[in-house]
C-alpha cells in the first residue's frame, strides 16, 4: 500500500495551487503525485477550507462513551455485584446501548473495575459476636501456642449469595452472606 503523504507536502501543493503556478495536471507531474490525488486535496480544501489532511481513526467506534461509562460507575457502585447480562440490561434500555456481554467485560476491565469480592456472614456483626469475638481473642491471647493444633482447610459456601462483585483496581467489595441455607459444608 502506497505511503501517505506529509502534511507539508500537502500543504506546499495547495498552496502552489491557491498561487496559481500551474494547473492542477502540471503541478501533479511537477510534485510527482496522481492525478487523482490532487483532484482529491483540491476538492477537499475547497469544501473545509482548510489545508490539513483528514484525521482517519481506523475501526469501528466505541459503543460505550463517557456518558455510558459513568451510569456503570454509578450502577456497580449501588449494587456492585451486578452480572454482565444484568448490566446489558440495563445498558439496553437506559441507554439504548446494544452490546455483547465479552466486549462489555473487556470495557470494565479498561475502566479498572475488576471482579472480586470479599464475603463475610451477616451474623459475624451483631453486637452479640462482636463481645463474643473480643472476649475470644483475649482469651485465645493466653494460650501457649506450643498447644495449638491447626487444620489444613475448611469452608462453608451459600448458593443464595453472589460470589462476586466489581470494584475499582485496588479496592474490594465487601458484602455480608445470610445465615442459612448453607448448600455446602466441607
Amino acid at each position: 500500500m502506497a505511503k501517505a503523504y506529509e502534511g507539508e507536502y500537502r500543504r506546499n501543493f495547495l498552496s502552489a495551487y491557491e498561487q496559481g503556478y500551474g494547473t492542477l495536471e502540471e503541478l501533479a507531474a511537477e510534485f510527482r503525485v496522481s492525478l487523482g490525488w490532487a483532484k482529491k486535496v483540491s476538492a477537499a480544501s475547497t469544501r473545509t477550507g482548510s489545508m490539513a489532511g483528514p484525521t482517519y481513526k481506523p475501526g469501528r467506534k466505541p459503543k460505550i462513551r463517557a456518558a455510558e461509562q459513568a451510569l456503570l460507575r454509578q450502577w456497580l457502585a449501588a449494587q456492585p455485584d451486578l452480572t454482565l447480562a444484568e448490566l446489558q440490561i440495563k445498558l439496553d434500555e437506559q441507554a439504548g446501548v446494544k452490546i455483547h456481554n465479552s466486549c462489555l467485560c473487556r470495557w470494565l476491565k479498561r475502566m479498572g473495575l475488576r471482579l472480586k469480592k470479599s464475603l463475610h456472614a451477616a451474623e459475624r456483626d451483631t453486637p452479640e459476636n462482636l463481645i463474643r469475638r473480643q472476649e475470644f481473642l483475649a482469651a485465645a491471647a493466653e494460650v501457649d501456642p506450643e498447644h495449638l493444633v491447626f487444620l489444613d482447610e475448611t469452608g462453608l459456601r451459600t448458593s443464595m449469595t453472589r460470589l462476586y462483585g466489581r470494584a475499582p483496581a485496588g479496592g474490594r467489595v465487601a458484602e455480608a452472606a445470610p445465615e442459612s441455607p448453607w448448600s455446602v459444608v466441607t
